[in-house]
């Protein structure tokens, strides 16, 4: 066995990751492993998380703990007095993973919590891949894909709003909606399965239709929320927009309340695009401040221009900013009609220089920052309004929507079969494949690439 020192591990942008190639090769779901669950730096304390079926018994060989408890926690200090630590249990089934899992807790140094694993490590565990704490929490049916899909999204929440609907998901409130559904399409594929058996006792193929017509309509409301999930997990990607001199970086200073862009006279002053985040009541924003779009002979300036038309085409909302103090000119009317096709907001900046132009949109004054506020709210109202329903029931990753998209049309096959009479054993056949589009969705069905895609977005500590 290696000396416990000699291991060495590293830190990059995924989490902790071992540099001796053995540890970090394939993945035996029947080890024990350990991982730092902390992020790199210094802080009062660092954890290292062991799951497995010597978690118990390491944990004990490194601090001569006679006989834990389940559930309590333990003030030690460590074999070589590696440092002071307090060590908590918590046996199988009942802990995050289903096995048993040791948490320790040491001053947070990266190098004290890098000894501590070391340590680990030369007891007999191995590291952590990516994920594998929670893969394993989902592999022993402590969680569904769906909410190991929401412990990703709490993890790297930026704002209230995707670490409340993460949170609302890893209740289950997702996985409730649609195991009722699986449940509902059960109960009609036993219908569809007695009119096989029984003919004589089925009725008329119309209540089957309708039942599936309902079915797709509960589909397309959950569905009808993608959008606004996708932004309050992402945010919402918003380009500031206009002719040169229209006061685009005074807008990006006030949105932000400080200086981050240059302010000048001088048009063309942007030359490239500046992206910040901004928190809106619980909401993500990322707002990019691109060149003014003009005709120009510059080459560096025509960069810019480039760069902001390609923001632009990829942007949830644009900010096109026009100033009210000139009528609308012949840069202007391009601009508006580059982004008919784009969601926006016409921002109408410099008010305290007087009001010619009249154009709905949000009146501001960038430099004077009035109006700003009224701006934020608007802004807000974009995102609320892709909230499909009422419901609390948001899909949150496009793997998500393709699940519910493949059963909602599979079950627009069987109502055309319907309506051609087809044989309801090919009926009884689709059914299943939708119900097992549920199934993949919740994890039931899903093949090994889809679960090391999701888990591999994990760091190596969850």
């Amino acid at each position: 066995m290696k000396s416990a020192l000699s291991l060495r591990v590293c830190y990059d942008n995924q989490g902790w990751i071992c540099m001796d190639g053995v540890l970090c090769m394939d993945l035996d779901f029947n080890d024990t492993i350990a991982a730092i669950s902390t992020p790199l730096g210094f802080g009062g304390i660092g954890v290292v998380r062991i799951s497995g079926p010597q978690a118990f018994s390491i944990a004990v060989s490194i601090s001569d703990i006679k006989m834990p408890e389940s559930h309590r926690a333990y003030h030690k200090w460590l074999s070589g007095n590696i440092d002071e630590v307090v060590i908590t249990f918590f046996r199988s089934p009942k802990s995050y993973t289903g096995e048993d899992i040791v948490e320790i807790s040491c001053h947070g140094s990266p190098v004290v919590v890098r000894r501590l694993l070391a340590l680990i490590l030369a007891n007999g565990a191995r590291l952590a891949g990516r994920g594998e704490f929670t893969k394993r929490a989902f592999l022993n049916n402590k969680i569904d894909l769906m909410q190991a899909e929401s412990v990703l999204s709490l993890v790297s929440a930026q704002s209230e709003a995707i670490a409340d609907l993460s949170t609302a998901q890893l209740h289950g409130k997702l996985s409730a909606e649609i195991n009722a559904l699986k449940d509902s399409l059960v109960s009609i594929l036993s219908e569809v399965q007695a009119s096989i058996d029984f003919p004589d006792d089925f009725g008329p193929l119309d209540p089957l239709e309708k039942k599936i017509a309902d079915f797709i309509n509960t589909l397309d409301l959950i569905l009808s929320n993608c959008s606004y999930g996708k932004l309050i997990r992402n945010g919402v990607n918003v380009v500031i927009a206009g002719k040169p001199n229209v006061g685009k970086s005074s807008l990006l200073n006030a949105l932000l309340r400080e200086s981050r862009a240059i302010v000048t006279a001088i048009p063309g002053t942007t030359r490239d695009a500046i992206v910040e985040g901004l928190n809106i009541k619980g909401f993500q924003f990322n707002i990019i401040d691109t060149a003014g779009i003009r005709k120009t002979n510059e080459f560096i300036e025509q960069q810019g221009i480039n760069i902001a038309k390609k923001y632009i085409e990829l942007a949830d909302l644009v900010l096109l900013v026009l100033d009210v103090s000139q009528p609308l000119d012949a840069m202007d009317d391009e601009m508006l009609d580059l982004i008919k096709n784009r969601e926006s907001i016409k921002v109408l900046n410099k008010i305290d220089l007087g009001v010619v132009l009249t154009q709905e949109g949000v009146k501001v004054s960038a430099f004077k920052g009035m109006g700003i506020l009224e701006l934020e709210e608007a802004m807000l109202d974009f995102v609320i309004t892709k909230k499909g329903n009422n419901s609390d029931v948001v899909l949150t990753t496009e793997r998500q929507a393709d699940c519910l998209n493949k059963a909602k049309g599979i079950l627009q096959e069987i109502i055309k079969d319907i309506t051609i009479k087809v044989s309801m054993d090919i009926v009884s056949v689709k059914i299943q494949e939708a119900i097992e589009a549920l199934d993949e969705m919740s994890g039931i069905r899903v093949g090994d690439e889809v679960l090391d895609r999701i888990f591999s977005q994990f760091c190596v500590g969850k």
